[in-house]
């Protein structure tokens, strides 16, 4: 039952994070003048993974622009699901097992 909770989160984390990224980059082609702020502070979100992409890999010339930002862009979006969907499992199954123990320990008058 956990598992399907947390393989349901990580889905559900992964399509808003796509679905996020597909409306930013549809915005900034549409508005490329005033959108280069709002992409700067996206991609400093995923910093760390494409910063782990881009010292792991030994891309030349414009590759080396390129591809990091992509591939750690894109590894980000599945840890960050990752890591998403296991903070917000283990906080239901934390708050379930609380519920559980108060009402064995206090239990409900009908």
């Amino acid at each position: 039952m956990l598992t399907k909770k947390f393989i349901k989160t990580a889905i559900l984390l992964l399509a808003g994070q796509v679905l996020f990224w597909v409306i930013v980059a549809g915005l900034s082609i549409w508005l490329s003048h005033s959108m280069g702020r709002v992409l700067t502070v996206c991609f400093f979100a995923y910093a760390p993974t494409i910063i782990l992409v881009d010292l792991s890999t030994n891309y030349v010339g414009t590759d080396n622009i390129i591809i990091p930002l992509y591939l750690g862009v894109f590894i980000g979006i599945f840890l960050y699901s990752i890591i998403g969907a296991t903070v917000i499992t283990a906080a239901r199954a934390r708050r379930d097992r609380r519920r559980i123990s108060t009402s064995r320990t206090n239990p409900r008058r009908v």
